[in-house]
């Protein structure tokens, strides 16, 4: 919003909102394991059958991610327009999978059928919380539940085309998940601690 206003008031600058980030679609690298790779960690710990607690409807919610190289290509791209000054631009996948969709990807690359179990979101985040040793079999923090269970909507009527004349097309996760599920196999000593 304080950008949107100082874009009113003449400050030449464009809005680049990106989805969640994972690794490059090409390699999976990445610099840490957290949002999406709490549930690939959880399935791969499992053995062939993988046992995911869900709150909510999974079906219900979509979770967009995007893989590293394709922000920083259309940032680089997009910067380069002089008809992007004053725009926002929701640098997203244009068709991401649902939450369910996304888990069953991550079993399927993994070779194990998953079976999902459905749990309030508050009892969960409560069992997270306050029940011990739940946070540490998870390995993931309660306030990841909250992006698996919320409404989210990444417009990207205005990116899509405008990375299409410059040739850059977002790739769908079936794509690249390969790469991510093999990089995440290859590197265990990657964590989800912040990096410095």
């Amino acid at each position: 919003v304080v950008v949107q206003q100082a874009i009113k008031g003449g400050l030449p600058a464009t809005v680049y909102r990106p989805a969640i980030v994972v690794g490059d679609s090409t390699t999976g690298e990445t610099q840490k394991y957290d949002g999406p790779y709490y549930a690939l960690q959880l399935i791969a710990r499992q053995g062939k059958r993988a046992f995911m607690p869900v709150a909510g409807d999974p079906s219900a919610y979509r979770f967009n991610v995007i893989p590293r190289d394709y922000i920083v290509d259309s940032i680089s791209a997009l910067a380069a327009e002089a008809d992007t000054v004053g725009r926002t631009f929701n640098i997203a996948d244009p068709a991401p999978l649902t939450v369910e969709g996304m888990f069953q990807l991550f079993a399927d690359t993994l070779g194990k059928r998953l079976i999902m179990i459905p749990a309030p979101r508050g009892l969960a985040k409560f069992a997270i919380n306050q029940i011990p040793g739940v946070e540490r079999l998870m390995k993931a923090p309660a306030s990841s539940l909250d992006y698996l269970t919320h409404p989210t909507h990444y417009d990207t009527a205005l990116t899509t085309p405008a990375l299409a004349k410059l040739g850059i097309e977002c790739p769908s996760l079936p794509t690249y998940v390969d790469a991510l599920v093999g990089f995440h196999q290859a590197h265990p000593e990657i964590s989800s601690a912040a990096m410095i």
